[in-house]
């Protein structure tokens, strides 16, 4: 995927003006409500879309595990699972901090159990 310059200054700008951690901090105040989950776990994964650096702040904020309890509070919702693995594969893409957070978390519990629980949509897996 190729991707263009201002986008990539988007991501920047965003993880400079805090972004990352509202986010997450909006995700810990509203862990039941679906809608906004989905939506902080797309934009999570569009912010640390090749950017480290915001990679790095997520890991921080505690966007891993925050992401790993959307999983588990959402079980039933496979467009929230899908969107969460994909910030969480993101996330833990070249960072071994984000990986051991991610392991800690049980990511990979999660990350299965909504590939077993959404078999069969075809974007689940």
């Amino acid at each position: 995927m190729a991707t263009d310059t201002s986008s990539a200054d988007n991501r920047a700008k965003a993880g400079n003006a805090g972004a990352v951690s509202h986010t997450v901090a909006v995700m810990h105040a509203h862990r039941e409500n679906a809608e906004l989950q989905r939506a902080a776990c797309k934009a999570l994964m569009i912010m640390v879309m090749d950017s480290a650096d915001n990679r790095a702040k997520a890991g921080n904020a505690g966007a891993v595990g925050a992401t790993v309890v959307t999983m588990y509070t959402h079980r039933k919702d496979a467009e929230l699972q899908r969107t969460a693995c994909k910030a969480l594969m993101i996330m833990a893409s070249d960072s071994a901090d984000n990986r051991a957070k991610a392991g800690n978390a049980r990511a990979v519990f999660a990350t299965v159990a909504a590939m077993h629980t959404h078999r069969e949509k075809e974007s689940c897996n």
